[in-house]
């Protein structure tokens, strides 16, 4: 997110980073009969350079400058072609496939080939219809926000509540792209795990120390049961970020004053880590669906609890390279448990 200040003739008073050509061009778009008023410019962001938004500032009924808000369409762009990319290659191979079918059992299977056509191509659809959706809201809310924020009748106290929640708007769009380039990276195989020996005890530690503050918000006991007291190979980064995952998981569904509890069991050929809260639970038809793109149980309290449904899929990928299972057990209001299942090698 690039912010640049102007005043009423176009002198740019301050940038948060150099402004290029190409911000320059956007600028000029803006007409000076539009001054005093907001305005979104470019929301095609498969053609353009930025998404763009200009904020007046007035104070008295004076005009006093502009905010415009550049955000950057490459990681946009980047993304919607690599998967544009896997699935030319899933067209290709679908139509040799055909070839193939035609000519040793004809009409058989003509039926299923196009059932899996169309299935593709409904998938690319609503994959980017959420991309689209997710990007979006924020930007919605950063746009009100900050009109908000500029007006003469707001008190510095509301003012800085508000570029409070701006700020909490684009960290979570650069945790959705975040999410979105790491699930690009899994669907092209392009996405590799570094083992190493792990200390499963300094594996744990390290997780207490990173929950705890977020843990302490709600007031939730994070227990820790079983021998940590042995060694695996594991990406140690990326078996943080699965364990940080499922724990913030539980927190954002669990009551004040309660406890997550994760349990360490060891078998000759394994080990299993349990992560169980003891929240409002997921009901039996959405227990199927959890690990799929973009999935949540409850769409009504996304604003709420934060996510897009990214955060569980990239932890079952993380699991799968470590050639393990991730698997769930829950029940209304009778708390959830996952259960990951590792190799020591």
């Amino acid at each position: 997110m690039a912010i640049i200040v102007q005043s009423p003739d176009g002198q740019t008073l301050m940038a948060s980073q150099v402004v290029n050509s190409k911000m320059k061009k956007h600028l000029a778009k803006f007409t000076s009969a539009s001054q005093g008023k907001s305005e979104v410019l470019h929301s095609d962001w498969m053609k353009k350079s930025y998404l763009v938004s200009k904020s007046p500032i007035i104070k008295k009924g004076k005009l006093l400058g502009n905010v415009y808000m550049f955000l950057s369409t490459k990681q946009i762009q980047k993304m919607v072609f690599d998967f544009s990319s896997v699935f030319i290659v899933l067209v290709i191979l679908t139509f040799l496939i055909t070839i193939f079918a035609t000519a040793s059992i004809a009409k058989n299977l003509t039926l299923p080939i196009r059932a899996i056509t169309s299935e593709t191509k409904k998938e690319r659809n609503e994959f980017f219809a959420a991309v689209t959706h997710e990007l979006r809201t924020p930007l919605t809310f950063i746009k009100g926000y900050t009109d908000i924020a500029s007006r003469e009748s707001v008190s510095e106290g509301e003012r800085v509540k508000y570029l409070s929640i701006i700020r909490d708007e684009s960290a979570r769009l650069t945790h959705l792209m975040d999410d979105m380039m790491t699930l690009v990276q899994f669907e092209a195989h392009n996405f590799s795990i570094k083992k190493s020996s792990v200390l499963i005890a300094n594996l744990m530690d390290d997780l207490m120390k990173k929950v705890a503050g977020i843990l302490n918000q709600k007031n939730i006991h994070l227990n820790i049961i079983g021998s940590q007291q042995f060694e695996a190979k594991l990406d140690y980064a990326r078996m943080q970020q699965v364990l940080i995952n499922l724990v913030i998981n539980a927190y954002k569904y669990s009551p004040d004053n309660s406890t997550i509890s994760i349990d360490i069991e060891q078998s000759p050929k394994s080990f299993s880590i349990q992560i169980s809260d003891e929240g409002e639970g997921i009901d039996a038809a959405d227990l199927p669906y959890i690990f799929e793109h973009f999935y949540r149980v409850d769409k009504s309290r996304t604003r709420k609890t934060g996510g897009v449904g990214l955060g569980l899929t990239i932890v079952q990928d993380i699991i799968k390279l470590h050639d393990g299972n991730i698997s769930v057990k829950s029940k209304q209001h009778g708390g959830t448990t996952f259960t990951i299942e590792l190799p020591y090698d």
